[in-house]
């Protein structure tokens, strides 16, 4: 994240924050990173309840909800819904990018935007709920494709589990680079040049150095390629090698 962007979201979220002595404020929708340098803001801002939510367990992009202290965080209503779009895959089979496109080609912006979770012939999206209302009916066609959209609670939401490729091997050290070529079957030294090229982030950073450390629960993504989870560390082989255990997200 840039210089100018993190001081742009760090006099927001302390506009919200003054705000929110009196009442619930939310923020748009976070990416991952920014939603590390919201937790940064608010671990030095001790005074501000905050938390969380995409409107799943595992939603990538979330809302940061800040809230003072006479609330209970589970009486707080979400200004979120599940906008339904379905198609008939006679036609064409459009992909998240195709829905991302055509959402933002109504004139909204990214951050009243959530997941998006594409599925045969249905696409969800979790969306602030006065967008949502207005795509219902603005929102005919994507890419080339007739599409109906409708408007749900946020209960409606059916996400499918996470499908991933398990992946255990040894490695001499839990360096970046390794891990890297271990997780999309790369060999070491491509992944270097790749790393110093700027197309690797650790943990939605962008990561140059392929000495650093990587630890469990670390998260590697690799542009062009996707993602990979770093379940565990741990446990030497009788060479005195190290066990992986790494899952590629599909």
């Amino acid at each position: 994240m840039s210089q100018e962007k993190r001081q742009w979201l760090w006099a927001r979220l302390e506009d919200l924050a003054r705000q929110a002595e009196h009442s619930v404020r939310f923020t748009g929708f976070l990416d991952p990173a920014e939603q590390m340098e919201a937790k940064a803001f608010f671990n030095q801002n001790k005074q501000v309840n905050f938390a969380f939510n995409g409107g799943y367990l595992e939603a990538e992009r979330k809302i940061a909800i800040i809230y003072p202290d006479y609330i209970e965080p589970k009486n707080i209503e979400l200004p979120l819904a599940n906008l339904i779009i379905t198609w008939n895959e006679r036609f064409n089979s459009p992909n998240h990018r195709d829905f991302l496109g055509a959402l933002l080609g109504t004139g909204l912006r990214r951050e009243v935007i959530g997941d998006i979770i594409v599925g045969k012939g249905r696409c969800q999206v979790i969306i602030f709920t006065e967008s949502g209302s207005f795509l219902e009916f603005n929102l005919t066609e994507v890419g080339k494709t007739p599409v109906k959209a409708s408007l749900e609670p946020l209960s409606s939401l059916e996400v499918p589990p996470r499908k991933v490729k398990v992946i255990k091997a040894t490695v001499t050290s839990p360096r970046l680079d390794t891990l890297l070529a271990k997780a999309f079957g790369l060999s070491r030294s491509k992944t270097i040049p790749l790393i110093k090229g700027g197309q690797v982030k650790l943990n939605w950073q962008e990561e140059t150095n392929p000495d650093r450390k990587i630890d469990d629960g670390d998260i590697l993504s690799l542009r062009g390629h996707g993602r990979a989870t770093v379940k565990s560390i741990g446990g030497k082989t009788k060479k005195g090698r190290l066990n992986v255990l790494l899952e590629r997200w599909l």
